[in-house]
C-alpha cells in the first residue's frame, strides 16, 4: 500500500513541525482562546501528542543514516532541497526520495491512516 500524494505532503508538513507540535503537547506554547474552544485545545494537545510519539517511535526504529537525514532535511536550520539533503548526508538523491517514502509509509501506518 502506498500513501498518497496528499498524505505524503500531509507527513512532509507534520515533519517539518515537529518542533511546534511537540511544544503544544508538552504545554511550552500555551494555546490561546483563538485557538477554538476548551476542548477543541485540548484535542488539539492530545493530537498532536499522538503525532510526535509516532515521529519518534519511527525514528527510533530507522538506521543512523536515515535518522541524519531526517534530522537534515527537515529539521535543520532551513528548508532546503532533497537534492541538498542527499549531499549534506553523502547519499544518492534517488536513494533519498526511496527513503522519504518509506519514513512516509511507516509514520502514516503507525498513525493509523494506512
Amino acid at each position: 500500500m502506498t500513501a498518497s500524494i496528499a498524505l505524503t505532503k500531509y507527513i512532509d508538513e507534520l515533519l517539518f513541525s515537529t518542533a511546534e507540535l511537540k511544544n503544544i503537547s508538552t504545554g511550552d506554547k500555551p494555546l490561546t482562546p483563538e485557538d477554538g474552544t476548551a476542548v477543541y485545545r485540548l484535542r488539539k494537545v492530545e493530537e498532536s501528542a499522538r503525532i510526535v510519539n509516532a515521529i519518534y517511535e519511527v525514528m527510533d526504529r530507522l538506521t543512523d543514516e536515515k535518522k541524519r537525514f531526517i534530522q537534515e532535511h527537515y529539521w535543520g536550520n532551513t528548508k532546503q532541497s532533497l537534492s541538498v539533503s542527499a549531499e549534506r548526508v553523502n547519499a544518492d538523491l534517488r536513494t533519498i526520495k526511496h527513503w522519504k517514502k518509506e519514513v512516509n509509509l511507516l509514520i502514516a501506518r503507525r498513525l493509523g491512516w494506512l
